[in-house]
């Protein structure tokens, strides 16, 4: 039985695309080791954040969703925590207990196809009552 996750991380705004590409392989190498499986990655680009840290007011998001088991999201943010490029993380469980993996997961493309499908937050970071992206 696997869980789905979901990480939003807040990168340093200087970071260069090739850094950008190459923390995103690190962070789908990381999650495949322990036996996880990615749903998808997004870049919502660069933002201003709610308040300051060291020393930066802006960060490039990234959204992950992800499905694995029990120690994954330990290892994961061992390894986010090692990153120099990271202002911030969080994690959340979207799913406690996902009993057709292929399922749930065929459904998180389907929807990310649809065209009229939104992301979970707007602009205003207010919550939009369908999840998405």
């Amino acid at each position: 039985m696997m869980r789905e996750y979901e990480t939003v991380i807040v990168l340093k705004p200087e970071i260069t695309e090739e850094q950008l590409r190459n923390f995103q392989t690190k962070v789908t190498e990381v999650i495949e080791s322990q036996g996880g499986k990615i749903a998808f990655i997004d870049n919502w680009g660069k933002k201003k954040l709610g308040f300051e840290k060291d020393k930066y007011m802006k960060g490039i998001y990234l959204h992950v969703v992800y499905f694995g088991k029990g120690g994954l999201v330990s290892e994961f943010t061992r390894n986010l925590r090692i990153q120099e490029n990271i202002l911030l993380f969080q994690t959340i469980t979207l799913n406690d207990t996902v009993l057709d993996f292929e399922g749930r997961f065929n459904e998180i493309l389907q929807k990310r196809e649809n065209p009229e499908y939104v992301l979970p937050y707007d602009h205003n970071n207010s919550f939009i009552e369908e999840y998405a992206q």
